[in-house]
């Protein structure tokens, strides 16, 4: 994604089972980029989301880092729209029951 790796984010396994695995995940992202390329035949528009675990560092734990559940949701299309997205995000706050708090700035 052309940014620089950040080693001190990383969480990186002790005895991991393969090279592939050595370094858990932090941002779903990369996934995501991964499954739009193996489908470049595929015809537009794509929508995907993803729903999992990542990976941060915390001290104050015994294995050093902790598990944050995150969520990532991709479109690709001929044309943005940001209305689908933002859609998404809306209907996603209105089912985990968020606060829709109306803010005078």
């Amino acid at each position: 994604m052309r940014q620089e790796v950040n080693l001190e984010e990383c969480v990186q396994l002790s005895n991991p089972k393969t090279q592939e695995f050595e370094i858990v995940r932090t941002s779903l992202l990369p996934g995501l980029l991964k499954c739009l390329k193996e489908n470049k035949s595929e015809n537009v528009p794509q929508k995907l989301f993803e729903c999992s675990d990542t990976v941060v560092r915390d001290a104050s734990t015994d294995t050093g880092a902790r598990n944050i559940r995150k969520i990532a949701a991709m479109v690709i299309d001929t044309a943005s729209n940001f209305e689908v997205i933002h859609g998404l995000l809306d209907l996603l706050m209105m089912k985990v029951g968020a606060d829709f708090a109306k803010r005078d700035y």
